[in-house]
Parts: C-alpha cells; structure tokens; sequence
C-alpha cells in the first residue's frame, strides 16, 4: 500500500525534527509548505531566526541535500527562508535558497556537496 500525502508529510517534519535540531535549538523554525507525492515535489520554509541568519543557506542546502537522500520518494526538494529585506505583511519575500532535483543523481549531489 503506497504511502498517503499526510504520511509523508508528517514523517519529513518528524525527520527535520530528529536530524536538524540546531534549527529548533536556535529560535528557527521548519515547516513541510508544499507536498506533490505524485511528482516528489517537496518545499520547507525555515523561519523564526532563520531569516536573516548568516548561515541559513548552508543549513538549507545540507537539508536539502539530506532529505533528497533519506525519502526515495522525493524527486525535488525546495528549500525557502523568508528575507529580512522587506517586513510587514503585505510586503513579505521569501527566497528560495537551495533546490535539488532528480535531474542531478544523487551520486552527483553527494559529491558536490562535500567538504
């Protein structure tokens, strides 16, 4: 039996929880915004004091790279960050600070994203 929307989503926030708990210990926060089990779409916003955090980007292409990795189900994994340039809520922006697709292998991710 395949795996439900709600299911997925509910283990990809239960992972980001276990394997990124910098985030939560630092005042950030990580929510699953968008889910496409059919296309492996998947888009997590960081916020609270993720936006604006010099590190953010480094924290969201590591996500990125490690759910690609931890979910055969997902194909692409789209990482936002709400900008600090703009505030109030009508002018509100969000940058998306790390993509990955099944276009790359992930032997290819892997070895790019290596120290």
């Amino acid at each position: 039996m395949s795996e439900t929307k709600e299911e997925l989503q509910s283990r990809i926030e239960d992972w980001i929880v276990q394997q990124m708990p910098m985030i939560q210990m630092h005042g950030g926060t990580s929510m699953v915004r968008e889910l496409d089990p059919d296309s492996g779409l998947v888009v997590i916003e960081l916020g609270g004091t993720c936006s604006g955090c010099g590190v953010s980007n480094i924290t969201a292409e590591n996500m990125q790279r490690d759910l690609y990795f931890a979910f055969d189900a997902i194909e692409e994994v789209q990482i936002k960050v709400p900008s600090t340039e703009m505030s109030g809520p009508i002018r509100s922006k969000v940058a998306v600070v790390a993509t990955c697709s099944s276009q790359l292998s992930r032997q290819d991710i892997c070895e790019s994203t290596r120290f």
